[in-house]
């Protein structure tokens, strides 16, 4: 659990998905141990927000 908190900390814009496979469970695992440590969404605040990029595919016919 200190593990989690810790990842947390220096990372809290990384998926569930992400995080599990950083640490090689399910994504179940971490979202119950999520739960556990009181953690339920995303704090907006300390998200950086702009540090994932949307890439958009256009095929042309």
């Amino acid at each position: 659990m200190d593990c989690l908190e810790h990842d947390i900390t220096i990372d809290p814009d990384t998926y569930q998905p992400e995080r599990a496979a950083r640490f090689r469970v399910n994504t179940v695992c971490i979202l119950k141990a999520l739960r556990r440590l009181g953690i339920r969404d995303k704090n907006l605040q300390s998200s950086k927000g702009g540090s994932r990029k949307k890439i958009c595919i256009v095929v042309k016919a």
